[in-house]
């Protein structure tokens, strides 16, 4: 059996204020992506880093949040140099408030290697209805249907990220059909079907069992 994870649908969250993105550089009505992930191996930012700077190629206003911290900041910030991206891609550092940053954001973007099962991050996006981007990764495939509520692309591939954060920048109807998909799909990771559903586990388990 697979219980998915759930995350409360009740009251999604709130986008972020024009002004707390501003503190972080974003202009007013920016076209924005977010990550949010431990900035380590495993999440592999760097190639989100990158995928930006692919996609600015076509959308120059694109701005780029990296939400979290860990070991690879000072190689980000080091990347973001290189490649000329200081006033686009804007690190915010560990938040308690990343579902907001990721209903204010244009696209919702997942560039993990490994160690996905149910990425939480996703099923906050769902529930919002922002656009989705994600590697094929772990669980990934499980929840988002590929075209329908998001866009899954290889793994380690920046130049595959980037050119798909660019569909959904350019194509309202994609954009559109990705956010409502997204939102029928998000019932399923419910936190009250998890609920349900590991009780049903446990009461079949209850009822097997011979007496003691």
């Amino acid at each position: 059996r697979v219980v998915p994870s759930g995350v409360p649908l009740a009251k999604p969250a709130a986008p972020a204020s024009v002004e707390l993105l501003e503190s972080f550089g974003v202009p007013r009505g920016a076209p924005l992506a977010v990550l949010v992930a431990s900035l380590s191996e495993a999440k592999d930012p760097l190639t989100f880093v990158r995928a930006i700077a692919v996609a600015r190629r076509e959308v120059p206003a694109l701005h780029a949040l990296l939400v979290g911290d860990g070991p690879l900041r000072d190689a980000l910030e080091s990347e973001i140099s290189v490649l000329g991206l200081g006033g686009f891609v804007h690190l915010t550092g560990f938040r308690t408030d990343p579902e907001s940053l990721e209903a204010a954001a244009s696209v919702v973007v997942l560039t993990s290697k490994s160690l996905e099962g149910t990425p939480g991050v996703l099923l906050d996006a769902l529930a919002v209805g922002v656009p989705i981007v994600a590697t094929n990764v772990g669980g990934v495939p499980e929840v988002i249907e590929h075209e329908v509520s998001g866009l899954i692309v290889p793994i380690g591939d920046a130049e595959a990220v980037g050119h798909a954060i660019v569909r959904v920048l350019r194509d309202a109807p994609l954009a559109s059909r990705l956010s409502a998909g997204g939102r029928a799909r998000a019932p399923l990771f419910s936190i009250e079907n998890t609920v349900d559903r590991t009780m049903e586990v446990y009461r079949e388990l209850l009822a097997s069992e011979a007496p003691r």
